[in-house]
């Protein structure tokens, strides 16, 4: 059994730096995450996450509405489809302002369609993996933390213990871990990073940290939301190897094999 490494947002970046780590390590797995398109407050969460929430019932075309980013939003569930329902399809329609609900036409049908299907498909396997994985691995990604310049509600009310409440209570074991990340851009903001992590701590299966990235994709100078593999990649190594030299997450009788090494 491979451990799987879980984006559970804020934004899209924590999804693919997990790809981009987990590739090649056979040990460790990235599946796509019911999160991994989306904007994703903590209220999201809350909701998506509850025994009764059903992923079937999302984006009806009543409560698909004008995020604060320009793109479509659920508002039953809270979640932002940023890259389902993108600000590009919604500017070509006269007079939508944020709050107005999308209008259902051909075409806003299709987007909500495919967006729906795309999160019930990976809801469903997350929920297998939460009923019969060990080693789940939570990465949760809060940009420059609370609040937030663009979406000052994105985390009120979350704190590191209430989103392993949250998870805990969604899986119905104590058996993950997770890793709440802020980060800070550098400065000059394509300088060269010696030690990007700023802030570490950590406290049972919770590991919270600070680390420090290029602006861009690994420091082009865009606003690519990939951000920077080299920091990430750090922050990964720590985090694996903290939760294992504390027996966290059921990987410490095959910690050589996750290291390459034997250990006592």
């Amino acid at each position: 059994m491979r451990l799987r490494l879980v984006s559970i947002g804020g934004w899209c970046r924590p999804a693919h730096q997990i790809r981009v780590w987990a590739e090649g390590r056979s040990e460790f797995e990235a599946p796509a995450s019911p999160f991994d398109w989306t904007i994703t407050p903590f209220s999201a969460l809350q909701t998506c996450l509850a025994p009764d929430f059903d992923p079937r019932k999302i984006l009806a075309s009543d409560q698909c509405v004008v995020s604060f980013a320009g793109s479509g939003m659920c508002q039953r569930s809270e979640l932002v489809f940023h890259h389902d329902i993108p600000p590009a399809a919604l500017e070509p329609i006269d007079g939508l302002d944020h709050g107005d609900v999308l209008p259902d036409t051909d075409q806003m049908s299709e987007l909500r369609h495919k967006a729906r299907y795309r999160f019930a498909h990976t809801m469903d396997r997350l929920k297998d993996d939460a009923a019969t994985s060990d080693g789940l691995i939570f990465i949760r990604w809060q940009r420059g933390g609370h609040p937030d310049r663009q979406f000052p509600a994105a985390f009120e009310g979350e704190s590191s213990h209430a989103l392993a409440a949250l998870i805990e209570r969604f899986l119905g074991h104590q058996r993950f871990g997770l890793l709440v990340v802020t980060s800070e851009t550098v400065s000059p903001e394509n300088a060269d990073i010696p030690d990007p992590i700023r802030g570490f701590r950590q406290s049972g299966r919770i590991i919270e940290s600070t680390i420090l990235e290029r602006k861009g994709w690994n420091g082009d100078m865009t606003n690519d939301f990939r951000g920077d593999e080299i920091s990430w990649s750090v922050l990964l190594d720590r985090a694996v190897s903290t939760w294992w030299q504390h027996g966290d997450l059921g990987i410490k009788n095959r910690a050589h094999r996750l290291t390459g090494e034997d250990r006592p």
